[in-house]
């Protein structure tokens, strides 16, 4: 089988018709085979979907790129929100840490306040 060098070029480039192709339409500047269903039998078809196929995947790694970029920057949002949270836990906690030896400061003085006044009251009393 030898193919005539203008055959070849045909079939490369997507804007000439191949006759191999009976059934191929040109819409608006665009090849389109048999009413935009391709057969996939034919060599028109399979350097279409081969581009289509590369279109696609390089569309797919642009999202997938995309897609990680936005979970990266997802996780680090989080991770600033539970560094925020953890501030605060622990201005919380210190906040408790003080109220608590507040309490039992007065406590002690409330107790040490009674002791004076039972003494003196013993004292009154002797």
């Amino acid at each position: 089988q030898h193919t005539k060098p203008e055959e070849s070029r045909a079939s490369t480039d997507p804007l000439t018709i191949p006759s191999s192709h009976a059934r191929t339409v040109v819409r608006g500047g665009r090849v389109v085979c048999d009413n935009e269903v391709l057969c996939g039998q034919c060599k028109f078809c399979e350097e279409v979907l081969g581009k289509l196929l590369i279109h696609w995947q390089q569309q797919r790694a642009e999202q997938t790129a995309q897609a990680v970029e936005l979970q990266r920057q997802a996780q680090q949002a989080q991770q600033q929100q539970l560094a925020r949270r953890q501030v605060q836990h622990q201005q919380n906690h210190h906040q408790q840490l003080h109220l608590q030896t507040q309490y039992l400061h007065h406590q002690q003085l409330a107790a040490q306040q009674q002791a004076a006044a039972a003494a003196a009251q013993q004292a009154h009393w002797k």
